[in-house]
């Protein structure tokens, strides 16, 4: 359905497998949201590039949020563990939780791409674990 005054368009298309929603602005605004059987997904664009998705199934959950400038981050639930992550151009983390182990690992790399550090640390009940390294590339 389009709104001839604003320009704004709503649909709605529902099939045996499913169902999706999706609501568009005149500003290049856009949400969808899918439902099937198995799993359900939201997603939120805006007219600058951000975008933020939601996704869950009986055995995950899973969110991501990025930006024009290429930054993203990540958060998915299991039954097994979680995992986050934070990405820009150059520098990342990354956190691991499990029932028995937490790990964490940082890196960066130059703008040139020829220099790179991480550091990571691990964690279990008996033991703490810790390394840096660094790589130059010719």
């Amino acid at each position: 359905m389009v709104d001839n005054q604003t320009g704004e368009i709503n649909s709605i298309k529902q099939t045996a497998l499913g169902f999706q929603t999706q609501v568009n602005d005149n500003k290049q605004n856009i949400s969808t949201v899918t439902q099937t059987a198995t799993a359900l997904q939201s997603r939120i664009s805006s007219a600058e590039g951000n975008i933020s998705t939601l996704q869950q199934t009986s055995t995950s959950f899973g969110t991501r949020i990025s930006n024009a400038e290429g930054s993203i981050s990540t958060l998915t639930q299991t039954t097994n563990g979680l995992q986050s992550q934070v990405n820009n151009k150059a520098d990342s983390s990354v956190v691991t939780q499990l029932a028995g182990v937490v790990d964490s690992k940082i890196s960066t790399i130059d703008a040139n791409a020829k220099f790179a550090t991480q550091s990571q640390l691990t964690q279990t009940s008996n033991s703490l674990t810790s390394t840096i390294s660094q790589v130059q590339q010719t």
